[in-house]
C-alpha cells in the first residue's frame, strides 16, 4: 500500500512540477525511473505473499504423498489434503485482501497464486505412484475440486470472480494436471497384464 501511494504521489509530483516550471524546461521533468522502482517494489511484495500461500499448502501436499494410492478401496468425497489446502487459502486470502488497498493488486495476487499452484500440484500428482484405477478416479475428483478452489480465490477475499484471466488459468490448471494423471483404462489394462504374468489381483501401475 505504501509503494502504491508513493507511485501515485510521484506521478502527481511530476505533473505539479511541470505546471510550475517554464514551458521550455517542463518537458525535461520526468520521474519514470522512480515510478518503475515503486512498481517493482509492489510486484515483489505480492510475490512474497504468494510464497506465503505456497508454504501454507506444503503440509497438505506432504499428506497427499503419504496416501497409499494403489490400495484405495473406493472413490469417496474429496481427500483430506484437498480440505487442508482449502483451509489454508481460506485463512490467508481474507488476511491478504484486508491489507491490500487496491483491487488490481489483489487480483494479481490471486492470479499469481494460481500460476504457482499449477506446477506444484502437477509435481505432487506425478509422485502418487504406484496408483490403482480407483486411485486415478480419486485424483481426478481431487484435481477438479482444487481447480474450483483456484477459480474461487477472489470470493474468499469477499470479492467477485477473478475475471477471464483467472478462469482461463484455472481451466488450464485442470487440463495440465489432469494430463499427468494416467487414465483409469490404462491402469486397468496394466493391471490385467500383470495378472496374466502371474501378478496379484491389485490393478496398479507406476506413473
Amino acid at each position: 500500500n505504501t509503494a502504491e501511494y508513493a507511485l501515485d504521489t510521484t506521478a502527481q509530483l511530476a505533473a505539479k512540477m511541470r505546471e510550475k516550471m517554464h514551458a521550455r524546461l517542463a518537458g525535461q521533468v520526468e520521474l519514470n525511473a522512480q515510478q518503475d522502482l515503486f512498481h517493482e517494489i509492489t510486484s515483489q511484495c505480492v510475490l512474497v505473499l504468494v510464497r506465503g500461500a505456497e508454504a501454507a499448502c506444503e503440509p497438505a501436499f506432504a499428506a497427499m504423498a503419504r496416501v497409499t494410492w494403489s490400495s484405495l478401496p473406493a472413490v469417496g468425497d474429496t481427500s483430506p489434503y484437498v480440505g487442508a489446502i482449502g483451509e489454508a487459502y481460506a485463512r490467508l486470502v481474507p488476511a491478504v485482501r484486508g491489507r491490500l488497498a487496491s483491487d488490481k493488486y489483489f487480483t494479481n495476487f490471486c492470479l499469481k497464486c494460481a500460476h504457482a499452484f499449477i506446477p506444484r500440484l502437477a509435481s505432487a500428482v506425478l509422485a502418487c505412484k504406484p496408483i490403482s484405477a480407483v486411485g486415478v478416479e480419486q485424483l481426478l475428483l481431487d484435481v477438479s475440486a482444487l481447480k474450483s478452489l483456484m477459480l474461487g480465490l477472489p470470493r474468499l477475499g469477499g470479492g467477485g470472480g477473478g475475471g477471464g484471466a483467472l478462469a482461463a488459468t484455472s481451466a488450464g490448471a485442470g487440463a495440465e494436471v489432469e494430463g499427468v494423471v494416467p487414465s483409469g483404462k490404462a491402469v486397468a489394462v496394466a493391471g490385467r497384464g500383470g495378472q496374466g504374468n502371474g501378478g496379484g489381483d491389485e490393478e496398479e501401475v507406476g506413473v
